[in-house]
């Protein structure tokens, strides 16, 4: 893989060349982290839009969820919000 071409996000660059190393992993994409004592969250995969821009900490937890996958974890009801939700 050719990372000097310019042609792709570094994400998306980055979600390729895990996916041609034979590893296994997980990229966790996440929000703003709030301490809101809830768990509360909607999980996207590596090509669904991002919905929310704050999430809490306690949302963020199983080891095992999402091997091999990009995952996007956000809180749903922070949608559209124009800053992290604190």
């Amino acid at each position: 893989m050719n990372l000097g071409t310019g042609t792709g996000t570094t994400a998306v660059l980055a979600d390729q060349l895990l996916a041609e190393s034979g590893l296994t992993y997980t990229t966790l994409r996440l929000p703003w982290p709030n301490d809101r004592p809830e768990v509360n969250y909607t999980l996207t995969h590596r090509h669904d839009q991002f919905v929310g821009v704050s999430g809490s900490r306690r949302s963020i937890a199983d080891p095992s969820l999402g091997t091999n996958d990009s995952l996007g974890i956000d809180d749903p009801t922070t949608e559209g919000a124009a800053r992290p939700v604190y």
